[in-house]
């Protein structure tokens, strides 16, 4: 496919292939900087959570149940952007990306302090 990019009439399908195929190999990197990231803040493995007794600074004083899952959910989110992610950095919207994850996570993590206030 690549091969027929100079060619006339072929070069719109080529050049969307290749598009894709880097998105497509962005995931893993993605992937891997989550987890080099999980890693950062002590967040690889179920000992270091429970131990720590808190998500990054956040959620104190909560059983550890609901702290590891709170932490899934937090991972299944990164997790479920990265293709959403690697097509923003491919096509090179990278500020408005991190601007709208950035503002999503501050509603999110505000919906959920508010469940926790009522419940407490």
């Amino acid at each position: 496919m690549l091969a027929l990019y100079p060619a006339f009439g072929f070069g719109v399908m080529a050049r969307k292939y290749l598009v894709n195929l880097m998105i497509f190999n962005a995931w893993g990197l993605l992937y891997s900087i989550f987890g080099a990231l999980m890693a950062a803040i002590n967040m690889n493995s179920v000992n270091t959570v429970l131990n720590s007794g808190n998500f990054v600074g956040a959620f104190n004083g909560v059983t550890g149940s609901l702290l590891l899952g709170l932490a899934s959910i937090m991972l299944s989110l990164c997790i479920a952007l990265i293709p959403f992610l690697a097509k923003r950095v491919v096509e090179g919207d990278v500020g408005s990306t991190m601007a709208t994850v950035i503002s999503t996570t501050v509603v999110a993590a505000r919906g959920v302090s508010s469940l926790f206030k009522r419940r407490g």
